[in-house]
């Protein structure tokens, strides 16, 4: 039984102090990533939109995690919420916005700053989309602008 506890603390212990190195290693085997809202719960329409990442892309994410360099403070709010996933289990949760993303340390917050633009692409696309979401276009209406024609009335 002592060494399902002794396994139990190791767990536990190596999931805290996450460096991009660290969190890099963690997500390494990432099969999928989810996007969504931090703040949803504000935004009742947002509340359920997630963007989904799969494929090529979310090896060009961990590479860019795992190459971003610590920054000083930027006061960013971390609206978005990249969640790393190898089939069913979350293997980690990084707040972003932009090309910064934050790394918890016991207390302590860590900024990183992606400088490939992989994230600040990311966070551009999303936000597009979850505006798209928010805002649909009615059934009857068209994306397509329409050009009206001159009625003979009109002419002087």
């Amino acid at each position: 039984m002592r060494i399902v506890y002794f396994i139990l603390v190791i767990a536990l212990l190596s999931g805290c102090g996450r460096t991009p190195s660290n969190l890099a290693h963690q997500i390494a085997r990432s099969d999928r990533m989810v996007i969504r809202y931090r703040f949803a719960d504000r935004q009742p329409e947002l509340s359920t939109f997630r963007l989904t990442i799969s494929g090529d892309k979310v090896s060009e994410i961990v590479r860019a995690v795992s190459s971003a360099k610590r920054v000083p403070y930027t006061l960013s709010a971390w609206d978005l919420e990249l969640q790393f996933y190898s089939d069913t289990n979350c293997l980690a949760i990084v707040d972003f916005q932009g090309d910064v993303f934050i790394v918890e340390r016991d207390e302590y917050q860590y900024e990183y700053r992606d400088r490939s633009g992989v994230l600040a692409e990311l966070d551009q696309k999303f936000r597009i989309l979850s505006r798209a979401h928010s805002n649909p276009v009615p059934p009857n209406k068209s994306l397509e602008p329409t050009a009206t024609a001159p009625s003979a009335s009109s002419k002087p």
